[in-house]
């Protein structure tokens, strides 16, 4: 009775080292879950990161290309309007050689007549 005594003791530890062994197993597992999760977590918010990354570059340029492309138009504005000043100093110009024509026209029909 003795040795069968011995042996429900050994039984009775072995179970409860399985038990805590399986225990140990199934909380591994459970951290290997979890990090699996924060890592697929972790490669999303990189990935969302990059993508805005590229999307402030892009961002960036297309609003350097408007600025530069902003100048221009000033540029060509400043151009026209030099231009079209000129133009209306060439018109009074000719304006006034029109006028002056017909005064001398009038004038050399008073002398005819």
């Amino acid at each position: 009775q003795g040795l069968r005594r011995e042996r429900d003791i050994l039984f009775a530890h072995l179970q409860e080292k399985q038990e805590d062994f399986h225990k140990g197993t199934l909380s591994v597992l459970h951290l290997r879950l979890a990090s699996q999760r924060l890592r697929a977590a972790v490669g999303a918010a990189d990935g969302a990161a990059q993508a805005w990354r590229r999307d402030l570059r892009q961002a960036r340029d297309a609003l350097e290309l408007a600025r530069d492309a902003r100048g221009d138009a000033w540029g060509a504005f400043d151009e026209a309007c030099s231009v079209r000043d000129q133009i209306e100093q060439r018109m009074g110009r000719l304006e006034q050689s029109v006028a002056t024509a017909s005064e001398q026209r009038e004038g050399l029909a008073h002398e005819v007549a």
